[in-house]
């Protein structure tokens, strides 16, 4: 109103932005600015005291849905415990992986977890995209419990213990013991490293090709760069 940008008309704007994300009832967790243009100019990271007759922003949110959340806070509540705040858990893992300094070259991390596979996008310090996708390692157990015909506890134990995606002559040769369903207690069967990598290697790479698709749509992407961090147990694959 009075030509120069003050602390009023940034919090005018973010209220905005934050009534926009939140339009559909959803819960908002994150709302970031990445940058400001005044009367059209290019962007600025912060505007305070520029003079300008129009302001915008462009700004990233992550938003929710309620029900899930709200049932998460009750199982916290009969835990006798409070909650604090609620933090994306993509963002949650990219601190925790990545450097400052990563983040401020562009990084993505990818959260490869048994029920999800989750990422994060960062550029200039910033967090610029997250996503989750509902598929994770979990589907690999079933595979090798399905293929090898053993039960899904002795899958997950197979694949912590020997599952890799990286081959070797010798897996033709390096065979490992498990027992069949069903079977007899005490009677075992053998597969080879090579049979077991051939049984992991598709569903990881639909799993990622998955990834791939959402990072193509998330416009955060073009600025990320192109470090990838992997975590999560089973980025130790």
């Amino acid at each position: 109103a009075n030509g120069v940008v003050t602390d009023d008309d940034v919090t005018r704007m973010m209220a905005g932005g934050r009534a926009y994300a939140e339009r559909h009832g959803r819960t908002l967790l994150h709302l970031n600015p990445l940058g400001y243009q005044l009367d059209g100019s290019v962007s600025i990271q912060d505007p305070k005291g520029f003079a300008a007759r129009q302001m915008s922003a462009q700004l990233h949110a992550v938003v929710a849905d309620d029900a899930p959340l709200r049932n998460i806070l009750l199982l916290i509540e009969r835990c006798h415990l409070a909650c604090d705040g609620l933090v994306a858990a993509p963002y949650a893992s990219a601190l925790a992986t990545t450097t400052a300094e990563e983040r401020e070259f562009g990084v993505t991390c990818i959260d490869f977890g048994a029920e999800t596979t989750s990422y994060a996008l960062f550029s200039e310090g910033r967090f610029i995209g997250a996503d989750v996708v509902p598929v994770g390692s979990q589907r690999i157990s079933h595979d090798i419990a399905r293929a090898l015909q053993t039960p899904l506890v002795e899958a997950e134990r197979i694949k912590s213990l020997y599952g890799t995606l990286i081959s070797a002559q010798s897996d033709e040769h390096e065979a490992f013991s498990y027992p069949l369903l069903g079977d007899e207690e005490g009677a075992t069967h053998q597969a080879t490293k090579a049979m077991l990598t051939a049984i992991i290697r598709p569903r990881v790479a639909q799993i990622l090709s998955l990834v791939q698709e959402r990072l193509a749509q998330n416009g955060g992407r073009a600025y990320a760069g192109d470090k990838v961090v992997l975590t999560g147990g089973s980025s130790q694959l």
